[in-house]
């Protein structure tokens, strides 16, 4: 049993390394990690003030063109409408 453990132990040592490897790796990801999502936090916060932005403007819009289309329709049917009724008027006479 001695006589086995003692020739494990070389890859005892070889897979601890390597272990320790790993873990350096892992916590130098880690960190790349953490800095990475500071940066996505950061344009999110930026993203979200600017769809709040955004969605103020079109709301301003909305109620601006609510208010102008009445009075577009107003103003075609007023101006619009006698001009094709008299076009109607005179296309009849100009058949007679």
């Amino acid at each position: 049993m001695k006589r086995e453990l003692s020739e494990l132990k070389p890859q005892l040592v070889v897979a601890s390394s390597k272990t320790q490897d790993m873990f350096r790796e892992i916590e130098e990801e880690t960190v790349k990690v953490e800095a990475a999502s500071a940066q996505v936090r950061s344009d999110e916060k930026v993203a979200n003030l600017q769809a709040a932005a955004a969605e103020e403007l079109k709301r301003e819009c909305e109620a601006e063109l609510a208010q102008a289309i009445p009075i577009l329709e107003g103003n075609v049917q007023d101006t619009l409408l006698p001009f094709l009724q008299l076009f109607s008027i005179s296309r009849w006479l100009w058949f007679k």
